[in-house]
């Protein structure tokens, strides 16, 4: 990545410009992985204390394009 964004602003420093820009990090399958409350206490914990990262689960961001999705088609009524 970080190569990616020296390469990127050296071939066209004046299109392309970042500031403290936040990592994401998809990985694992919460509702498969998560089978007790002390995996799910530890995630939490490990989620919470990494700075500028977001850590989140595919199907956690399967249910938050879902919910975008409908919200964007007007169907309120299964969000």
């Amino acid at each position: 990545m970080l190569l990616e964004y020296f390469e990127l602003s050296y071939k066209s420093p004046e299109e392309f410009r970042a500031f403290d820009p936040l990592c994401v990090v998809i990985a694992g399958n919460a509702t498969a992985e998560f089978d007790d409350d002390d995996k799910v206490r530890s995630f939490t914990l490990l989620r919470g204390q990494l700075s500028r990262t977001q850590v989140i689960t595919y199907d956690e961001l399967f249910g938050k394009v879902s919910l975008l999705l409908k919200t964007l088609k007007g169907d309120f009524d299964s969000v």
